[in-house]
């Protein structure tokens, strides 16, 4: 009986997922040049996501970034590994940890990973255990007041292969960063810009622009160039396929405190070169490609197939159907 109330709790979540309206970032349409279309920057703002806790006051307190892509139909939430996995000991961080976002109403409100993860749906990592890339499903239901938000889309015309990434190129990347407060009750994520400054041979790469704790998972973009006109900053020669990674971390270095005395090391203090570790579009297509992922959309299309089909099983118990978008 517990079992089969679990399966009509899943089915029910599944039928009631809203379709929300996609932006297709990247698409050619996208890269025409007009007043009254959103530049990229306000486009990527509607798909990042804080993530964090509650405390015990019912506070917020954020810890990274992340953001949303879609593949197929289904909606998944990126960021970096290290966010909900400890390097160390190999333990799940997620169990208490929120995705929190703006609303529809102009308030903050947030989703238990929980709440995903215990209907058996988990997180799916690259193949190489150092690739710092994450993925979740993210099943956007009625009450997630979702309807409207914009999507970084998964469609291959809006990534840019990591071979046509040049060094020198212009990026920047949004986050969400401490000591930053919420503005208005909202989310407040910042914008950084940097440069390609070395390609690796293991397709992540290093750009000159600083990043902190709290800006992992972030997505990085090719910057456009800005032209301001008469009512405003208008994006001006924004390329098609403006998404090339996701920060991993930035990269240290250290400055050694040597005793006159002793001549021994006496305090060791990490500093922040300026570079930052992304993690390429090429990677994040593995992890799309791997059967751990094939194996989850599956499941997702055959419970979605099993929840329309059991709209008409009076003994499935009462499941919602799904607002036609």
């Amino acid at each position: 009986m517990a079992k089969r109330k679990h399966i009509t709790t899943v089915l029910a979540i599944l039928l009631t997922i809203y379709t929300p309206s996609c932006v297709l970032i990247g698409s050619a349409e996208g890269a025409e040049n007009s007043i009254n279309r959103p530049s990229l920057l306000e486009q990527v703002k509607h798909a990042i996501l804080f993530l964090g806790h509650i405390n015990d006051k019912g506070e917020p307190e954020f810890r990274a970034t992340g953001f949303l892509i879609r593949v197929a139909s289904h909606v998944y939430l990126v960021t970096a590994k290290h966010v909900v996995v400890d390097r160390e000991s190999g333990k799940k961080l997620d169990e208490k940890m929120h995705a929190f976002f703006n609303s529809q109403t102009g308030t903050l409100s947030h989703k238990p990973l929980a709440n995903i993860t215990k209907l058996g749906f988990n997180w799916v990592f690259h193949e190489n255990p150092a690739v710092d890339i994450a993925l979740l499903p993210f099943l956007i239901v009625s009450e997630d007041n979702l309807k409207n938000i914009q999507l970084i889309t998964v469609q291959e015309d809006g990534w840019l292969d990591f071979q046509e990434l040049q060094e020198l190129e212009d990026v920047f990347f949004i986050s969400y960063q401490p000591e930053v407060q919420i503005n208005g009750g909202m989310i407040t994520s910042v914008v950084r810009r940097g440069m390609v400054s070395l390609k690796k041979e293991d397709k992540s790469f290093y750009i000159d622009g600083a990043a902190f704790p709290g800006n992992s998972g972030s997505p990085v973009f090719l910057k456009p160039s800005i032209n301001r006109s008469g009512s405003g900053f208008v994006g001006s020669g924004e390329s098609s396929k403006p998404f090339i990674g996701l920060i991993g971390e930035y990269i240290p270095y250290r400055d050694i405190a040597v005793s006159q005395q002793t001549k021994r090391p006496r305090v060791v203090f990490e500093e922040n070169t300026g570079l930052s570790r992304v993690w390429s579009t090429d990677l994040l297509r593995d992890v799309l490609t791997s059967k751990a992922f094939i194996d989850q959309q599956k499941r997702l299309e055959e419970l979605r197939k099993k929840a329309i089909e059991a709209q008409r099983d009076p003994e499935a118990g009462q499941i919602v159907t799904p607002n036609a978008q």
